[in-house]
């Protein structure tokens, strides 16, 4: 769960049997799976030894995926997903799905 204007951290584990050294994680967030524009992308910490990836977005970063809500509902919609690129430039997705952004009640 994703509070607008919180910092929001999540880690991913990879399954796969390939070595994680020198693997880049990202992390996108869109309004829609076919927009051009991101909504925020992050960069994340691959630990190699636990197979983990860890994403951290600032409180600006989750404000900014506060979207248009269809009346009172008090959250967003948004895709996001989750991909590796190895260093042979294999790119590999491993996480993907759609998500609320629950607005912010105290700072309204």
């Amino acid at each position: 769960m994703i509070y607008s204007g919180d910092t929001y951290t999540f880690s991913t584990l990879y399954q796969g049997k390939e070595d994680l050294t020198g693997v880049e994680g990202l992390c996108t967030f869109k309004r829609k799976v076919d927009d051009s524009e991101n909504l925020v992308q992050v960069t994340g910490v691959v630990n190699v030894q636990e197979k983990t990836i860890t994403f951290t977005l600032t409180s600006q970063q989750t404000e900014s995926l506060r979207v248009d809500s269809v009346g009172d509902c008090g959250f967003s919609t948004v895709v996001y997903d989750t991909q590796l690129t190895f260093e042979n430039g294999v790119v590999e997705t491993t996480q993907k799905g759609k998500g609320r952004i629950y607005h912010d009640v105290t700072r309204a």
